[in-house]
């Protein structure tokens, strides 16, 4: 009888031990991906990425290879060879995470929509055009089934479907999309909702390159005012945006305003990402124009000067 007590005693002790150590790499699993994430909005792509596959081969050994969280470190690592421009290698990474949650959570769960959003990005980027918008119309389909309460993602992807249409030429079809994802959005989350952002700056690209300048102001003027709330008014994407607005300024006779909102994204762009970098050259040569535009042949010249010379440092090898 003693025997047996002491046999249930050893297997307990075991089982909280394992039960332990499975507690702690499931920390240090999540530490990896939150490492990673942290590199990855900082921008240091190749210290994500080594975190990334650290936190996937940590989640193959632990908990094995067809479970949801190597499915989310899938997705990390295939995130990170994106940006670095490795997408052949990001492909075999993103179309595992799917299958794995197809088979984790069945083929209508939002997970697998949320997975195969960063498939099609993927094929979209590699102009494999016919499987983007068969994921992107999957998407669509998965949420009409189970509505999800987040609606973001549902608005990106009408968003991304919409501008695979444009490069299709199928105007009307992008249009209707873009209006339905801003419908979505504000129907769900309000009139400030930081996805909106996005939406509304695609819709007022849209209309200033059909050349209604008038109806596109408004809604970039929109879009800057949401996206300074949500990430804040030095944030180098509110930089990009004013480009945008000041490019319609520009072309509705608002010069001054233009030229305040240019020099505005000039010193967001230098505070964030350097003095010399070619995005600050992409602000220069708008300024050349505006400049020219108005008159101002001695700050078109100066701005032009620094254009070229920012141009020609990125030119030399090693950089």
């Amino acid at each position: 009888m003693k025997y047996y007590v002491r046999l249930i005693l050893i297997m307990i002790s075991m089982l909280l031990v394992a039960a332990v150590n499975g507690l702690c790499q499931e920390e240090q699993w999540k530490g990896l991906k939150e490492k990673s994430e942290q590199s990855f909005n900082q921008r240091n792509y190749p210290e994500a990425e080594t975190n990334a596959r650290q936190a996937l081969e940590l989640a193959e050994k632990t908990f094995g290879p067809n479970d949801a969280r190597v499915a989310q470190s899938l997705a990390l690592l295939a995130r990170t060879y994106k940006m670095q421009g490795k997408l052949n290698e990001a492909e075999p990474l993103l179309k595992r995470s799917v299958a794995i949650n197809e088979k984790a959570f069945g083929p209508d769960a939002e997970a697998v929509a949320s997975a195969a959003t960063d498939l099609a990005t993927l094929y979209h980027a590699q102009d494999k055009l016919s499987q983007a918008e068969a994921l992107y119309k999957r998407i669509l389909a998965i949420d009409e089934k189970n509505p999800a309460k987040d609606r973001t993602l549902v608005a990106e992807t009408m968003d991304n479907l919409a501008i695979l249409y444009l490069g299709e030429g199928k105007q009307s079809e992008a249009l209707a999309l873009m209006n339905k994802a801003i419908e979505t959005l504000e129907k769900t989350h309000g009139p400030d909702h930081p996805g909106l952002a996005t939406s509304l700056n695609n819709l007022s690209t849209v209309y200033a390159e059909q050349g209604k300048f008038g109806e596109a102001l408004p809604l970039q003027q929109r879009a800057l005012g949401i996206l300074e709330k949500s990430v804040g008014a030095d944030h180098p994407e509110v930089a990009l945006f004013l480009q945008n607005l000041a490019g319609l300024e520009m072309a509705t006779g608002k010069n001054a305003d233009a030229e305040a909102h240019l020099k505005r994204a000039l010193a967001i762009g230098e505070k964030s990402e350097g003095q010399e970098e070619p995005f600050i050259a992409e602000i220069l040569d708008q300024m050349v124009e505006l400049y020219q535009k108005t008159g101002k042949k001695d700050e078109a010249e100066k701005a032009q000067m620094r254009a070229q010379g920012i141009r020609s440092k990125s030119e030399k090898p090693g950089r």
